[in-house]
């Protein structure tokens, strides 16, 4: 159920991927299966994420990252407050999404996971704001970090904003290089 939403959302039938995710996490909570409802409400975020209902949005991913939170999920935390992030970006609320980012590279930083994703988001929003200096820095953190773990996509993402950070701040030969 939870992959047919998922499959739904992409198909753009909101109110279908809707239903499958509602069913699959009424379904999940009648098992007591705490990491599938952790689950389900993430999909259910992310459905309204993508159709914009971003109050919604928020209220799925905080019930969500409250149910990993009981369950230790420290990976899944931290993705989560990555989405809530995600929800402020595309609300213009660069301030929270700012906040909630840093608090994801936090909880990553504190139990060694890679972060390197997180440097280039906190980079994207720095652009956003015209903030180019911490964009530099953060994405310039990313592209060493994806280079060294060989995530050349990754590195590729870090180099683009490095690009539009150099060129935000009119240094254009800089910019050209990435």
């Amino acid at each position: 159920m939870r992959t047919i939403a998922f499959n739904y959302a992409e198909l753009s039938d909101k109110h279908k991927a809707l239903n499958y995710a509602q069913n699959a996490l009424l379904f999940y909570r009648s098992l007591n299966d705490k990491d599938a409802v952790a689950e389900c409400l993430n999909i259910i975020g992310a459905i309204y994420s993508q159709f914009h209902d971003y109050s919604q949005a928020l209220e799925y991913f905080e019930k969500s990252f409250a149910e990993y939170s009981a369950l230790n999920d420290h990976q899944q935390m931290r993705k989560e407050l990555s989405n809530i992030s995600s929800v402020y970006v595309d609300s213009s609320d660069y301030t929270k999404a700012l906040e909630y980012e840093k608090r994801a590279m936090a909880l990553g930083k504190s139990f060694g996971f890679n972060v390197s994703g997180n440097y280039t988001d906190l980079a994207a929003i720095y652009i956003k704001q015209k903030n180019y200096l911490q964009a530099i820095a953060y994405a310039g953190k990313s592209s060493t970090t994806n280079k060294i773990r060989g995530q050349y996509d990754d590195e590729r993402d870090a180099l683009q904003y490095l690009s539009e950070a150099y060129a935000g701040i009119k240094q254009y030969e800089k910019a050209y290089r990435y």
